[in-house]
C-alpha cells in the first residue's frame, strides 16, 4: 500500500509539501497541488486521518448543523460537502430534532461543541433563543464556525446571509404596483429569523404605503403545505378580504392555493400570490408560481471557502456576505 512518501516521489515534491497539501491543498501552489492530486490517483493512496490527527490535532471533520431536511438544505449542503472533501475533510450532519411546533422546537446536543469533536461548524439557523446559545457557546470556546442565513450585528462572527428584507419590500412593491391594496402574508416560523424579515419587509412596505397591514392579515404557515392547506380551509371564513399573498416559502403557497381554490378562488385570476424557494415544482402548478429563487450554490461555496481560510488560520477579506434573491416572475403576480 502506497504512503505518503512515495505520493512525494511520484509527484516529485517533498514529503512536506503532501502533508500540506492534505492539511488544506490551499497550503500548496496550484501546478503542485494538480501533480499531488495525479499521484494520489495513481498509486490509489489513502490518508491515515486517524494517524494526522494525532500529529496534527485535527479530526478532518467538519460538524454542520441543520433543522430539518429539505431541498434548501439539500442543494447548500451539496455544495459544501463538495469544497470541504475537495479539501480532505469529512462532514458531519447533525439534524437538529424537533420536538413541539409551536413550543419548544428543537433539542441541540451541546457535547459536540463541548467535547471538541469535529474542526469547526457550519451552522443554519434553527429558532432564535437556540441560535444564541449555540453560538454562545462556540464564541466561548473560540470554534471556527459559519452561521448561514440569519444575520447578527456582532462582528465577531462569520456569516452568508440572503437580504430577505429587500425580497420581503420587492414583494410588496410588486404587489402594490400591480393594484393591490388587501395584502396576506404567512408565515414560516415566527420565530426564524428568514421568516422574521421576509414579513418585515412585506409589512412595512405596505405601510408606509398607507395600506394597513394589522394581525388579521397574517396567516399561520410553518413552510408546510399541507400544515397552510388545512389551516386556510378551515379558518377560510374569519380570513379578511383579500388580493394578494406572500408566503414564506412555496409549500404554503401551494398549500393556500389549494385550499383557495375550494373556495373558488383561482390564483392569479382573483387574487395574486408570491411563494419563496423556487422550488422545483413552482413552474409546474396549475398556475405556475411567482417567486423568489436564493443563490443556493453560492451560499455553500462562500461558507465552505469562509470556513477553510478560518481553519488554515487566513485572515477573511470580509466575514459577512450579503446576497440577493431574484424575483421569478410567472402567472400568479
Amino acid at each position: 500500500m502506497a504512503n505518503q512518501r512515495d505520493v512525494a516521489k511520484e509527484a516529485g515534491v517533498s514529503s512536506a509539501s503532501v502533508s500540506r497539501y492534505l492539511n488544506n491543498q490551499n497550503l500548496v501552489r496550484s501546478d503542485t497541488a494538480k501533480r499531488i492530486k495525479k499521484a494520489i490517483k495513481k498509486l490509489n493512496y489513502r490518508a491515515d486521518y486517524s494517524a494526522m490527527s494525532l500529529k496534527t490535532g485535527k479530526f478532518f471533520r467538519i460538524g454542520i448543523i441543520v433543522p430539518s431536511n429539505g431541498p434548501f438544505y439539500w442543494q447548500i449542503l451539496s455544495e459544501i460537502e463538495k469544497i470541504l472533501s475537495a479539501a480532505g475533510y469529512f462532514t458531519n450532519v447533525y439534524f437538529v430534532r424537533k420536538i413541539n411546533i409551536g413550543g419548544n422546537y428543537h433539542n441541540f446536543n451541546f457535547s459536540l461543541i463541548n467535547n471538541r469533536q469535529v474542526d469547526g461548524f457550519i451552522l443554519f439557523p434553527l429558532m432564535r433563543d437556540t441560535d444564541n446559545e449555540i453560538i454562545s457557546r462556540l464564541l466561548t470556546v473560540n470554534e471556527k464556525f459559519v452561521v448561514i442565513d440569519r444575520e447578527f450585528e456582532n462582528k465577531a462572527i462569520n456569516q452568508v446571509v440572503v437580504d430577505n428584507y429587500r425580497c420581503g419590500t420587492t414583494a410588496a412593491e410588486l404587489l402594490i404596483n400591480s393594484g393591490c391594496r388587501k395584502p396576506l402574508f404567512i408565515w414560516g416560523f415566527k420565530d426564524m429569523w428568514s421568516s422574521q424579515m421576509r414579513y418585515n419587509g412585506f409589512r412595512e412596505t405596505f405601510n408606509n404605503a398607507g395600506i394597513l397591514f394589522d394581525e388579521t392579515r397574517e396567516i399561520s404557515g410553518e413552510f408546510n403545505a399541507e400544515y397552510t392547506y388545512d389551516y386556510v380551509k378551515t379558518q377560510f371564513s374569519a380570513i379578511p378580504a383579500f388580493d394578494c399573498v406572500f408566503a414564506s416559502n412555496d409549500f404554503s403557497a401551494m398549500g393556500f392555493m389549494k385550499a383557495a381554490s375550494e373556495h373558488g378562488l383561482s390564483a392569479g385570476k382573483d387574487y395574486k400570490i408570491i411563494g419563496f424557494d423556487n422550488c422545483e415544482t413552482s413552474p409546474f402548478f396549475d398556475t405556475p408560481l411567482t417567486t423568489f429563487s436564493q443563490p443556493l450554490n453560492e451560499i455553500g461555496e462562500i461558507a465552505a471557502k469562509m470556513l477553510l481560510d478560518l481553519l488554515g488560520n487566513r485572515v477573511l477579506k470580509e466575514n459577512k456576505i450579503l446576497l440577493q434573491g431574484s424575483l421569478i416572475k410567472r402567472d400568479t403576480a
